[in-house]
């Protein structure tokens, strides 16, 4: 279903983030941090985690008609988050509540397409 709104995606893969209880973290660089947060784009931006299995043979497997990608993928919106001091890296916290998924996404877009936020 065309819902009429954009949803910018960055997308990071990891075979080990850092399990927290509710929460899974990932080091994420500055700049990326910063183009995320940023409040002044006119299309809504998240960041979406994809844990990776640990063995490789698991990962993805691709068919003329489909792509699998395996593992469990998150999200977040970083919009209006604080600047930071770090010059590299800075830490992000994810709930594990915000799958990502294609009920998650259609649910995301529904939201947006309604007037609300990510």
């Amino acid at each position: 279903m065309e819902s009429g709104r954009t949803l910018d995606l960055q997308i990071k893969s990891t075979m080990s983030p850092v399990d927290r209880q509710n929460t899974i973290a990932i080091d994420l660089d500055v700049d990326c941090y910063d183009d995320l947060r940023d409040e002044r784009v006119a299309t809504p931006r998240i960041l979406v985690v994809h844990i990776l299995p640990q063995e490789e043979a698991l990962r993805v497997q691709q068919q003329p008609d489909e792509l699998v990608l395996r593992g469990s993928c998150f999200w977040r919106s970083l919009k209006g988050c604080e600047p930071v001091a770090n010059s590299s890296t800075i830490r992000i916290a994810i709930p594990t509540a915000q799958t990502f998924s294609a009920v998650d996404l259609a649910r995301i877009m529904d939201r947006l397409r309604q007037g609300g936020t990510v």
